[in-house]
């Protein structure tokens, strides 16, 4: 079942929210360990660069996917992501920014090839159609379960 899956900002909106619990959250928990204000202000500057960064490359994403370009829907958004962390690591003066980048490769490279995963078997990318369409799938899957008892 390979459906062709159309460009969607709000699908890529929905990666970026979702992102920003992925980065901005525990940034701004590592950060606690010191003050609160800067703890608050670098999970805050995360969320936001995290959010953008994912809302254009799900953009990115979605428009080689859909032209069958499958390798460089997901090659192109982990080559933006980690030549940025790369960058961004370096100028700020970070101990390590070939190490940062490294994990940044790996969440980004993981993180792509599961959307095109997602793309390819249930045809979107969009977080509440998907959380829509397990929901249904569990409530297919235990009602005849909960039948038996």
């Amino acid at each position: 079942m390979d459906r062709k899956p159309t460009v969607s900002l709000t699908a890529s909106v929905e990666q970026g929210l979702l992102s920003i619990l992925d980065t901005g959250l525990p940034i701004f928990l590592v950060n606690l360990a010191g003050e609160v204000l800067p703890a608050i202000k670098a999970g805050l500057y995360q969320s936001a660069l995290t959010f953008c960064l994912v809302v254009i490359n799900t953009l990115i994403f979605q428009y080689y996917y859909r032209k069958q370009k499958r390798w460089v829907a997901v090659a192109l958004p982990v080559m933006i992501s980690t030549g940025l962390a790369f960058t961004m690591h370096t100028l700020a003066g970070s101990p390590q920014p070939f190490y940062s980048a490294c994990v940044v490769f790996l969440l980004a490279a993981g993180f792509y090839t599961t959307l095109g995963y997602f793309s390819k078997r249930f045809g979107t990318i969009s977080v509440i159609g998907l959380a829509r369409m397990f929901c249904q799938k569990a409530v297919s899957f235990i009602k005849p379960c909960s039948q038996r008892f």
